[in-house]
């Protein structure tokens, strides 16, 4: 938690609490952007802008993330996290113009635009977290049958929201994709006992093993093993 007393008129208190599995990160880095703008208030200096408008202050708290211990706001996985990028590009027209003009044109490399633009994705990646609703992502994703067979159709941004709400997906992900394509992928994901388990379904001696992801079972949504249970092999297929 971290407590802030404000002075006026009188004195008053205000408590931040963080819970989420980033929570020291997130505290770490409000930490940091409040020390500099109380700095640039007591010593009357002015708070430099940059991209987007960002005042020193909301980049300190963009920054902090790389000292922090939140590995899902790590550089290399921010450089790499498309569904972020795409999502930042739908909120901000401006960087999405930018974007078009120097990555739609050939001047530069999409990998070239977003390494300079870490501290952006970082923001948009803590807003999200933030923002985003105490509902499960996974129980609101629905299928539909065509010609009998049940289909999925997921958008970059529902993808986002998995990775951000189940980091054990993303593990997941990043650890066989693309050894398996990315449809194989999510076709397989939703038709596992894992996908149960984080949607808070029980798991029952009928479901469908898949060899893939029964391995990760035994872990926690944060990557973490908390035991061994017995797994069957076996592989469910399903169109998307």
């Amino acid at each position: 938690m971290i407590k802030i007393l404000t002075k006026g008129d009188g004195t008053e208190s205000y408590v931040f609490g963080f819970t989420a599995p980033t929570a020291r990160a997130e505290a770490d880095a409000m930490k940091d952007a409040l020390g500099a703008a109380i700095h640039a208030h007591k010593f009357g200096t002015q708070t430099p802008s940059g991209p987007s408008g960002a005042s020193s202050a909301a980049m300190a708290l963009t920054t902090a993330g790389t000292t922090g211990a939140s590995d899902l706001w790590s550089e290399a996985r921010l450089a790499k996290d498309m569904a972020l990028q795409m999502s930042l590009l739908k909120s901000d027209s401006a960087l999405s113009n930018t974007f078009k003009e120097a990555v739609m044109s050939g001047s530069i490399s999409s990998e070239q635009f977003w390494s300079t633009r870490i501290y952006l994705l970082r923001a948009h990646a803590l807003e999200k977290a933030q923002t985003r609703g105490p509902y499960n992502v996974l129980a609101a994703v629905r299928s539909t049958t065509v010609d009998g067979v049940a289909r999925i159709s997921l958008s970059r941004e529902q993808i986002a929201d998995i990775f951000s709400q189940h980091p054990l997906v993303k593990t997941v992900y990043d650890e066989n994709v693309p050894r398996v394509s990315e449809d194989q992928f999510w076709s397989r994901f939703f038709l596992s006992r894992l996908f149960k388990k984080l949607k808070g379904d029980k798991l029952l001696q009928t479901d469908p093993a898949d060899t893939l992801f029964d391995r990760y079972l035994n872990r926690d949504d944060e990557g973490s093993c908390y035991g061994i249970h017995g797994i069957s092999a076996g592989m469910a297929n399903m169109n998307r």
